[in-house]
């Protein structure tokens, strides 16, 4: 069931306008599908400033949780801690975005239209509606009772800067793989930084950190999938809002309300 779901949203995605396929190589392969100083004034941050910027943001965010559990009001056991903890890493990130760039966007990859976000949101409505409540409901809670209907867009709007920092400075950092593996490097960082921040200060969300594989391997499935609705709508924004939802439906629906 899993893979006719993913199958099928995939033959969806592909079957895009043709104004859209045409954007596809430069997704595919930036470095070779423009010249290279355009794509060097397309990036914000190198490899290695994006690593340097995810080790800071997350330091920074463990001495904030130290002192103060932003999004504790939202009373999911122990997890208010790891979206709290998203909330801050995101807005160091692009905040310092801001002040290196001027901006969040890039003149050659700005927010896109309407129809790029209604294109993100049928994504998000087909993976939350197809392979979580039609296939994964057989093997895990998906669906959301009175009490997590409200916590479902705090964690999405908590989860945005973050993906938002993603889709804008990280994916534009080198081709598929090397963003891929970028990807994957920062999220050990964050990670790691989580157990940290739990273990050395946060006693009452040690949970979290039993949570780390499954919310690592919980991000990078997403990630994958959030290259296909990259491929398709074009735009880092709406890609970022698919993310988020996704995250903020199945953080809501998954963890434990206190």
């Amino acid at each position: 069931m899993f893979g006719g779901a993913i199958g099928m949203g995939v033959i969806l995605l592909r079957n895009s306008p043709p104004q859209l396929r045409r954007g596809r190589a430069a997704e595919r392969d930036p470095d070779r599908a423009k010249p290279e100083e355009r794509r060097r004034a397309d990036l914000t941050f190198s490899k290695t400033q994006i690593l340097v910027n995810f080790a800071v943001a997350g330091g920074i965010a463990v001495i904030v949780q130290r002192f103060v559990v932003v999004l504790r009001w939202i009373h999911l056991y122990a997890t208010d801690y790891l979206v709290s903890f998203l909330f801050v890493t995101g807005l160091v990130l692009l905040t310092s975005q801001v002040i290196r760039k001027g901006s969040i966007f890039n003149h050659s990859k700005p927010a896109g239209g309407l129809g790029t976000f209604a294109k993100a949101i049928g994504a998000t409505v087909y993976v939350i509606v197809v392979l979580g409540l039609i296939t994964g409901s057989h093997l895990i809670h998906m669906t959301l009772s009175d009490g997590r209907w409200w916590r479902f867009p705090v964690i999405a709007a908590a989860s945005f800067p973050l993906f938002l920092f993603d889709e804008t400075a990280l994916r534009p950092a080198g081709s598929n793989w090397q963003s891929t593996g970028l990807f994957i490097i920062t999220r050990g960082l964050l990670s790691a930084w989580i157990a940290t921040g739990v273990l050395l200060f946060n006693h009452e969300s040690t949970f979290v950190a039993l949570l780390s594989g499954f919310t690592f391997g919980f991000w990078t499935a997403l990630w994958f999938v959030a290259t296909l609705v990259r491929r398709n709508v074009q735009s880092p924004a709406a890609t970022a809002l698919f993310s988020a939802l996704v995250q903020g439906w199945m953080f809501a629906a998954w963890f434990v309300t206190t």
